[in-house]
């Protein structure tokens, strides 16, 4: 499939899932190249259009619009080279974790943070590795938390900073959607 006809698919399978509701979301699909998996991310397209709206009216550019956890992840994995990792990005009462392999999308699991964060980072990351079949040694990256002393400390674990990049400040804002 290419271009519009991966996102008519992505419609149709965000409408088969959840209805008729998701006549009314904006669909963007990532992909990883020939033959290996892509992800689609969906939201209400009159808060797209309400952003741009600002955008426009306050004389500002936006460089992209995608959710939190694709910004982390795409960032990552321009710096692993054909690796196996996790992510699991906090975003409010939410969590998404991903599992890549080979540098392409494996898994995508959203998970509550009501869960204590020590269960959250040993228990669930765990079990999404076991069932993507990674070894116990996976580098796992985690982004939103700060380490504590309750949560885990491991060779295999990355508490990655909140902050935006020394790089990229001043340069732009990132917002979470």
């Amino acid at each position: 499939l290419h271009g519009k006809e991966r996102e008519v698919y992505a419609h149709h399978c965000f409408r088969d899932v959840h209805g008729v509701v998701a006549e009314q979301w904006s669909i963007k699909v990532s992909v990883s190249g020939y033959g290996r998996p892509w992800i689609a991310s969906a939201v209400e397209a009159h808060l797209i259009s309400g952003l741009l709206q600002l955008v426009h009216e306050s004389r500002c550019r936006i460089r992209s619009i995608q959710p939190y956890c694709m910004a982390v992840a795409n960032r990552l994995r321009r710096s692993r080279d054909n690796a196996n990792w996790i992510l699991l990005v906090t975003e409010g009462e939410r969590s998404c974790i991903l599992t890549i392999r080979q540098n392409g999308w494996q898994s995508v699991a959203m998970r509550d943070v009501a869960l204590d964060q020590t269960r959250l980072v040993s228990e669930v990351v765990n079990r999404e590795a076991l069932l993507a079949g990674f070894s116990e040694d996976v580098p796992i990256f985690v982004w939103g938390l700060e380490p504590a002393a309750d949560l885990p400390n491991s060779s295999n674990i990355e508490y990655l900073p909140r902050s935006v990049p020394a790089e990229l400040a001043g340069k732009h804002f990132e917002m979470p959607l």
